[in-house]
């Protein structure tokens, strides 16, 4: 199973979105990155979501939402990224359901936080903590310190220990996203 939107996110790894999510990271204002982030974040927790039938869930996010998302593309077109912001939100819901089939195959969500939200939150995750060395790594140099090289290495073994998942704890994330996640 290949997700895909349309003939968007064709083929498109972990690598592919978290080089996406990095380049906006830094290329568009951080409260607007913050909001994008707290989009996927309701995306893992399926809180933009309408039961349609008995057998139809999806993201139908509010008119509240859907300005948030507008306001997010108008500053990703401004940075002149090629990107439909909104079928990436798909794409992402997408290989959710992707990874929720994978590890949920008879719909019993036993272990709630496989699949799905483990995905979604990797997705966050991972640019999160590449940005953060970044910059971490950028003052050091510039204050002529040793680099601190920890948070890769950590993130290295978990993907190790984790087979491939990386969610940072939800302290971390309402620590990353405040003011617009919260405990």
């Amino acid at each position: 199973m290949t997700p895909n939107v349309d003939e968007l996110f064709q083929k498109f790894s972990f690598e592919d979105i978290w080089t996406l999510l990095l380049k906006l990271y830094f290329n568009i204002p951080k409260n607007e990155y913050k909001k994008l982030c707290c989009i996927i974040y309701r995306i893992a927790y399926m809180l933009d979501f309408k039961i349609l039938n008995e057998t139809q869930v999806r993201f139908r996010p509010d008119n509240d939402i859907l300005k948030v998302i507008h306001q997010i593309q108008t500053k990703i077109n401004s940075s002149n990224i090629d990107i439909d912001i909104y079928a990436f939100l798909h794409f992402i819901d997408i290989l959710c359901w992707n990874e929720d089939v994978k590890y949920q195959s008879y719909c019993e969500f036993i272990k709630i936080r496989t699949g799905r939200i483990n995905t979604a939150l990797s997705i966050i995750s991972i640019p999160l903590i590449f940005a953060n060395f970044i910059e971490k790594l950028t003052e050091d140099i510039k204050n002529g310190n040793e680099p601190d090289y920890s948070s890769l290495i950590k993130v290295a073994q978990n993907f190790a220990r984790t087979r491939g998942i990386q969610p940072i704890s939800n302290v971390q994330l309402v620590e990353f996203l405040s003011p617009y996640l919260t405990n």
